[in-house]
């Protein structure tokens, strides 16, 4: 299972886990502007608009090779308690793929 956690709290074993902050090209590419007034609006604007980057059809090939690095990780971010990117990752990793494969097998059979 893919999960999430904050880069500074972390104890795991850091062999399962992986960088997604900014340095990495699993970073959100999309900043919070800390000029506005209501950060957690932001917040949420920046998330949105890195899922619709995630899910955009151009990025299937992203999609796939990020399965190979982050499929079953623990993502480690800045952000996490908070809402992050990264439960973008995990979503699609537990969630999303396993639902298309299994809907792929059922076609198949």
């Amino acid at each position: 299972m893919t999960t999430v956690a904050n880069i500074r709290t972390f104890r795991g074993d850091h062999r399962t886990a992986v960088l997604i902050d900014r340095t990495t090209p699993w970073g959100n590419p999309v900043r919070i502007n800390g000029a506005t007034e209501n950060l957690i609006t932001e917040r949420r604007r920046v998330i949105e608009a890195h899922r619709l980057w995630w899910y955009h059809p151009d990025r299937r090939h992203l999609r796939k090779h990020a399965g190979l690095h982050l499929r079953d990780k623990i993502l480690l971010c800045h952000c996490t308690p908070l809402a992050c990117h990264g439960d973008t990752y995990a979503d699609y990793f537990n969630l999303v793929e396993p639902f298309y494969e299994r809907q792929a097998a059922e076609t198949a059979a």
